[in-house]
């Protein structure tokens, strides 16, 4: 079993998991591979028949992949989606882990006026669930997972 089918087993205590599609993407870690990851998560979630979780899907990949680019120096970004009968999980990877990496589920306060800092707080109020995971290395991937009940922002 690889290491994220670990984590995505981890995740789902309320069912059997079992990831029917994984779709990978990759890119530099450059202000323009946010966009392109964020419009690659919804277009894949229109052609699996998963429209209503598209918009939710691509804010929330929009923020986890911006807080990468920002926060990290990661040569490269990645973003793996994982596809159950029930759930959709995405994973936002980077090798650079920054000094001020959150503890798993913790939202770090964003007063208002503060320019960064939202990102996390947008995915917990968005999402089903997330969270921030240290990996091996240098890594970190922050993940979050839509329902199919789940209302479309």
């Amino acid at each position: 079993m690889s290491d994220i089918e670990e984590r995505l087993q981890a995740l789902s205590m309320r069912q059997p998991l079992v990831p029917h599609r994984r779709y990978k993407f990759s890119g530099p870690n450059e202000a323009r591979t946010v966009r392109l990851a964020r419009d690659w998560v919804a277009s894949l979630l229109e052609l699996l028949g998963r429209s209503q979780l598209a918009e939710t899907a691509r804010l929330c990949t929009s923020e986890a992949v911006t807080n990468a680019h920002v926060h990290t120096r990661a040569s490269v970004l990645a973003v793996e989606v994982a596809v159950t009968d029930a759930r959709v999980f995405v994973f936002v990877r980077d090798d650079a882990v920054d000094s001020r990496m959150p503890l798993p589920g913790e939202v770090p306060e964003a007063p208002p006026t503060q320019e960064g800092g939202r990102g996390l707080r947008i995915i917990a109020a968005c999402a089903e669930g997330w969270n921030v995971m240290p990996g091996c290395g240098r890594d970190k991937t922050v993940w979050f997972s839509l329902a199919e009940s789940q209302v479309a922002l």
